[in-house]
């Protein structure tokens, strides 16, 4: 009997090891290129960064917003160079040879793509093929964001201060987030908006990594901030309305 438990167990063990082993191995992958102000990328990010991610809870998006990072504009020649991709954005790169550019194709084929790279791929870097499981986040060049699961890894700074690299991929797609934050003590940090072409997406909490932020709880921009615009407006059509009273006034004198 307990030679039969002692099997039970070893094999539900190496069950489970064969499922986490999977689980590590079949992120999906993909360099993003967009701009804050490109008419086309405001068309594309809300699809490739929050409804895709939402989507495939195995995606991985390492964005470069090449328009107001200093530092990243330079890679979309790099990689155009290396793996001749094309130097306008939006871009989504799955491979040397699989790339998707402009607004309409993306929206269009971008989800077929990722259906049929279900099991995997690597991340293009600049310096090959890897696997995202063995990519060390911190070598990424410029200053990368890495969308997954309704939640953004932010490189902040060159500062060279420790960021682990294992803790930072366990963020993005552990299903125990508040535990993995409560046991590695992590700095809780007020979160701020992420720009993106077109509007801001806004989160609910945050925290620090080293020179890395991690914002997750995704959110909508709240009813108050509407709101406010619309005030905003009114107040501006309340003001022209008696300037223009006034004006009638004085000419009619």
């Amino acid at each position: 009997m307990k030679k039969v438990m002692l099997i039970i167990l070893a094999g539900f063990i190496l069950a489970l090891t064969i499922s986490t082993a999977v689980a590590q191995e079949d992120k999906i992958c993909a360099i993003y290129f967009t701009g804050v102000g490109c008419p086309h990328c405001a068309k594309t990010d809300p699809v490739v960064i929050k409804e895709l991610t939402d989507e495939y809870n195995n995606l991985a998006i390492i964005e470069y917003e090449i328009y107001q990072t200093r530092g990243n504009a330079p890679l979309l020649l790099n990689y155009s160079f290396k793996y001749k991709t094309g130097e306008g954005i939006p871009l989504v790169i799955f491979s040397p040879s699989d790339y998707i550019i402009g607004d309409e194709p993306i929206i269009k084929n971008a989800k077929e793509k990722l259906n049929e790279l279900n099991n995997g791929n690597d991340c293009l870097t600049l310096n090959g093929a890897i696997p995202f499981e063995s990519l060390n986040l911190n070598t990424l060049p410029g200053y990368p964001k890495i969308w997954a699961n309704g939640r953004v890894l932010i490189k902040t700074g060159k500062d060279n201060l420790p960021s682990n690299d294992t803790l930072m991929k366990n963020l993005l797609f552990s299903n125990n987030l508040s535990e993995i934050i409560s046991s590695n003590n992590l700095e809780n940090i007020k979160p701020f908006p992420v720009h993106l072409s077109g509007q801001d997406v806004y989160f609910t909490n945050a925290v620090k990594i080293g020179n890395w932020v991690m914002e997750y709880g995704m959110k909508e921009n709240s009813g108050e901030e509407k709101n406010t615009g619309y005030l905003y407006l009114l107040a501006i059509v309340i003001v022209l309305f008696v300037i223009i009273i006034l004006l009638y006034k004085v000419v009619k004198k």
